[in-house]
């Protein structure tokens, strides 16, 4: 759900990078996704001036599906909005000790060895692809960025659509990451599947490890998160602690040449 919202939020906010078309459409789902499931696509398009075969198009590029999802993700957000008003608690929160209760488990859970293996896989690999969706897929960009900045070859593909494309170029020499907080979510899964088929190394950065795959590095974060909230407020957090930690070890490799 938040994955698709996001995608159509990156389209709208990066109008130079998309077919304007597709920026038109985004925004209308934006701001009318209360009345989209109760549409047609026929009704759709018009209400967007354009075809359905170009709607079409648009629900694959972004989020790899069709317009029966786009209603089913449209209906699913409106619902989870009208419970959150009525059963959202009033909880106090102390989020600068649980947010330090997350960053000392988060070290806790990972040693010096995880940490140089994954350095080692980072410094001989030929590119290094990074993979998240929604809120992790920005984590995933900053990733991206900093170790650009360090002279590696790195690729971090936005929309499903874009990472179902680029994790199909990933060659033997090549390295990924996944930064996802469950380590379940359908376009994630999708993901990990094709690169365990491929034995592609891997660095995941998540707080549930789901294999013993020799070619699979996990590096944790800590489990604790603030149910009631769907935006990140302490994983957030602890995953950037792990890239932080990761960028400046990685550094101190280099170092020591």
């Amino acid at each position: 759900m938040y994955s698709f919202f996001s995608n159509l939020k990156k389209c709208r906010d990066n109008s130079d990078l998309y077919p304007s078309i597709e920026v038109v459409i985004a925004s209308y789902i934006l701001e009318n996704h209360d009345f989209i499931p109760e549409m047609s696509i026929k009704e759709f398009a018009k209400k967007c001036n354009t075809s359905i075969s170009t709607i079409s198009r648009f629900c694959q590029r972004i989020n790899d599906s069709d317009f029966k999802t786009l209603k089913e993700e449209c209906r699913i957000y409106n619902s989870f909005l009208k419970e959150k008003e009525v059963h959202r608690k009033n909880e106090k929160k102390n989020y600068f000790i649980d947010l330090n209760k997350s960053l000392l488990e988060t070290e806790k859970l990972n040693n010096e060895i995880i940490y140089n293996q994954a350095i080692n896989l980072i410094k001989k690999s030929k590119k290094i692809y990074f993979f998240g969706t929604s809120f992790s897929n920005i984590l995933a960009q900053n990733a991206s960025e900093k170790f650009m900045r360090l002279g590696k070859n790195t690729i971090c593909p936005l929309a499903a659509s874009s990472q179902n494309i680029e994790v199909k170029k990933i060659e033997e020499n090549d390295l990924a990451f996944i930064i996802s907080f469950s380590n379940n979510n359908f376009q994630m899964n999708r993901i990990k599947k094709y690169l365990r088929e491929k034995k592609i190394n891997t660095i995941f950065i998540t707080s549930k490890k789901d294999s013993k795959n020799t070619k699979e590095i996990f590096l944790m974060v800590s489990s604790k998160i603030y149910k009631e909230f769907e935006s990140p407020l302490i994983q957030e957090i602890a995953i950037n602690y792990i890239i932080n930690n990761l960028y400046l070890k990685y550094v101190e490799n280099l170092d020591k040449k």
